[in-house]
């Protein structure tokens, strides 16, 4: 994926940027109805689903590559269905993540979860130069190797069985029977239904989540800066990445500390204002060093705010219902990437600089925002000052 990444950020950076968006409208489109979906069946087997789907996306790409020759689609092909798989797994992983936390330390346990995503980005970043000198070919069937593995582990995650996924929301099995479009038509209702009744929540989630808004944002902006601006390499890309993964895990061991020590509130707005300045210094430079400092630091703010947002979702939303809740906040998540990604692939020929400067307007905004709700609204409050409830 280094190598696919780079070689579009550096020749084609507007195709990159449409293929995301691209992938960003079908997860927009597909979000409603999959996420109650995820409320009615398996978490586990949806996770499953969707890394056997991956290694479908690596095999088509093998076998469509010596067929057309072009290396410019498969990497296309490979960037955005990676794209729309990853967009859809997380949010499943995110609601099954409910059924392997205890009470006492769910703070901890999000920085655990936290810690443990971040560490095959870590091996597979790192592995990225060597990996690259290898026929393409041999890559994807390495990644179909890794894909089969993964979703044979996924069998070992505890998980409360369909049956009980049963939360205040009033979540049952009935329908699961139905044909898909019957069910998919409930279940889109079910869904604007339950962000009509949640919407503070909702929103609340979604102004936490705005560093991981323009981090993913980044993965379209950083490759083309590092290509076009720094003239670096693929290794140095696979290195910033390492970087970041790297930094991520030490949010998840330090962040759950400093929300004991400090309150989830004051933790955010120190990842949030670290976050933000590192986004303004980021592009104003062509330097290694400072693009190197920078990432470091967004390596702590948005692992470190995701890990208070994971932490706040465990504590108040029931089991039955966090299919639909982070669906929700999922969706908003991505109609956002999309406008941000929609607007820099349009204003990439005005520099990729000008592009980084204006996302930093728009975080520093919205971390304004933020900081309003979190002073003014009584149910923003409550929410942070509420204890853990395992009520489900």
């Amino acid at each position: 994926m280094v190598r696919s990444v780079f070689t579009v950020a550096k020749a084609f950076p507007s195709m990159l940027g449409a293929v995301i968006f691209l992938s960003l409208l079908v997860t927009s489109l597909v979000t409603p109805a999959y996420s109650s979906f995820i409320d009615r069946v398996s978490r586990r087997r949806v996770l499953a689903g969707l890394t056997l789907a991956e290694s479908v996306v690596f095999t088509c790409a093998f076998f469509l590559y010596p067929l057309l020759g072009r290396p410019l689609l498969i990497y296309l092909t490979l960037v955005g269905g990676v794209e729309l798989v990853s967009n859809l797994y997380w949010t499943a992983a995110n609601s099954l993540l409910r059924d392997v936390v205890t009470r006492e330390n769910y703070r901890s346990q999000a920085g655990y979860a936290e810690i443990s995503s971040q560490l095959p980005a870590v091996v597979a970043a790192g592995s990225a130069v060597f990996l690259s000198t290898l026929p393409f070919g041999s890559l994807l069937v390495f990644g179909v190797a890794l894909d089969l593995v993964s979703a044979a582990m996924l069998s070992g995650v505890p998980e409360h069985r369909p049956d009980h996924f049963n939360g205040s929301g009033g979540t049952t099995m009935q329908g699961v029977e139905r044909t898909w479009n019957h069910w998919s038509s409930v279940g889109i209702r079910e869904f604007f239904r339950y962000v009509r009744a949640h919407l503070a929540q909702v929103a609340l989630v979604y102004l936490i989540g705005f560093p991981f808004v323009f981090t993913v944002a980044g993965n379209f902006v950083k490759p083309v800066f590092i290509a076009n601006i720094l003239h670096g390499s693929p290794a140095f890309l696979a290195f910033s990445e390492a970087e970041y993964a790297g930094f991520a895990i030490v949010a998840g061991l330090v962040t759950p500390l400093l929300q004991r020590r400090l309150g989830d509130s004051s933790t955010l707005i120190l990842l949030f204002s670290a976050y933000t300045v590192a986004s303004f210094i980021m592009p104003m430079y062509a330097s290694f060093t400072v693009f190197t400092v920078c990432q470091a630091i967004h390596g702590l703010g948005n692992p470190g705010s995701r890990v208070v947002r994971k932490s706040v979702v465990l504590k108040s939303v029931d089991r039955g219902e966090l299919g639909r809740f982070n669906g929700s906040v999922s969706l908003l998540f991505t109609l956002t990437r999309m406008v941000i990604i929609g607007g820099s692939t349009i204003m990439i020929s005005v520099g990729v600089q000008r592009v980084m400067v204006a996302f930093s307007v728009v975080q520093a905004t919205l971390t304004a925002l933020f900081l309003v709700a979190l002073f003014r609204a009584p149910t923003v409050k409550r929410i942070f000052l509420s204890e853990a409830h395992w009520a489900d």
